[in-house]
């Protein structure tokens, strides 16, 4: 990364000093970003070390970790740690796969085969699926239908998976979660038993050129620790070139520094795995994934089998539509009420409505209308 950044400063103080042409200059700044990023093929060799890749219907390729297939009991997620930093909550694994296979791309699980991975080149600090209640914690890995071709800015994904079953689910009591899973983790007998009294929690949101992953109530986790959270400063290892390091380090003399590989993932349609078997074995029945988003995240460019899939969740969200219609009324009439019985409730109403209006006249975009209302409530109330 500081090489990187040296480089790259050498580069913009040559061309600032001595001048040269646009061509030139485009030339020099993608040989540097060309160091920040990697194709799948690189993706593909690395992960060759320590698994197989297969083909399976709907997916296409996919890799299983030659753990899973030596154990069954093997799970994602589970040798590893869960820390709270500027990404919101970021799995640091103990595996030697575990930079690609938990910040990248999604889990399934087959009775007969037990879990494999489907690729994907969006970096995140985990993809799970979040619920918890009053005492415990649990955490499954989201599965494929949920990757998307991208995250709009300023957007908030609320992921509620239906049908992933108790078994996909680790479970730990609320107190322990930033400590080492495995030595934590309940047994499936009381997963079974507890999962039913939880709620879903998962919150995926973009800020800027970050996905951050919320989830646990990080007050109520606080409370039963009996301490704050330590709140950790991640750094993505973006060159990895010269031999990635295949675990999470701290930085010396940063307690609260955590370095992680996160390079960007080039598209490259030549780039195959060795491929060491087949497999005929339809992936099955598959969850129902409801996504709220807003704004409404763009259309997924995928192969015909996931359009399917893509499809069946706007169905069911449709499905949804009239009750969510019928809250959203109910909403706007009780803040219709307060306002008739409170002034200042009032004027805030009627400011919210000015503020959005003049905003829409100025063709503002939704973000910037937000931003406005926001400040003229600020305003309002002081």
């Amino acid at each position: 990364m500081r090489s990187n950044f040296l480089l790259g400063w050498l580069v913009t103080l040559f061309f600032s000093c001595w001048g040269a042409s646009p061509s030139l200059k485009a030339q020099a700044f993608e040989a540097v970003a060309a160091q920040e990023s990697v194709d799948f093929q690189f993706f593909y060799d690395q992960l060759d070390l320590h698994g197989d890749w297969f083909e399976i219907d709907p997916y296409g390729l996919v890799w299983q970790p030659r753990v899973a297939q030596e154990d069954l009991s093997w799970r994602p997620y589970w040798y590893g740690e869960w820390i709270w930093s500027d990404y919101g909550w970021v799995w640091v694994s103990g595996e030697n796969f575990g930079w690609i296979t938990y910040h990248y791309g999604r889990w399934d699980f087959l009775e007969r085969l037990g879990w494999f991975w489907v690729p994907d080149g969006v970096w995140g600090p985990a993809w799970v699926s979040w619920r918890e209640n009053e005492q415990f914690v649990g955490w499954a890995p989201l599965p494929p239908e949920t990757i998307q071709a991208e995250f709009e800015p300023e957007a908030v994904w609320d992921y509620q998976v239906d049908a992933l079953p108790a078994e996909h689910y680790v479970y730990v009591q609320t107190a322990v979660l930033p400590y080492p899973v495995q030595q934590h983790a309940l047994a499936r007998a009381q997963v079974r038993s507890i999962h039913p009294t939880t709620r879903p929690v998962t919150r995926i949101r973009r800020e800027e050129e970050r996905l951050i992953l919320d989830g646990p109530n990080r007050q109520r986790l606080e409370r039963a620790m009996g301490r704050p959270l330590v709140r950790h400063q991640i750094r993505r290892n973006r060159d990895i070139h010269a031999g990635p390091t295949v675990r999470p380090r701290l930085v010396p003399g940063q307690s609260s520094s955590v370095v992680l590989n996160g390079p960007a993932v080039r598209r490259n349609p030549e780039a195959r795995p060795r491929v060491r078997r087949m497999e005929q074995t339809p992936a099955g029945p598959r969850p129902t994934v409801i996504t709220a988003a807003t704004p409404a995240p763009a259309p997924v460019k995928a192969p015909e089998i996931r359009k399917r899939q893509n499809q069946a969740v706007i169905t069911t969200i449709k499905q949804k539509e009239p009750q969510r219609r019928e809250a959203i009324v109910e909403r706007a009439r009780q803040v219709q009420e307060r306002a008739r019985k409170n002034p200042a409730t009032r004027r805030n109403v009627e400011a919210v409505r000015e503020a959005a209006a003049q905003a829409r006249a100025e063709g503002k975009s939704p973000a910037e209308i937000r931003q406005a209302i926001r400040e003229r409530v600020r305003q309002n109330r002081q």
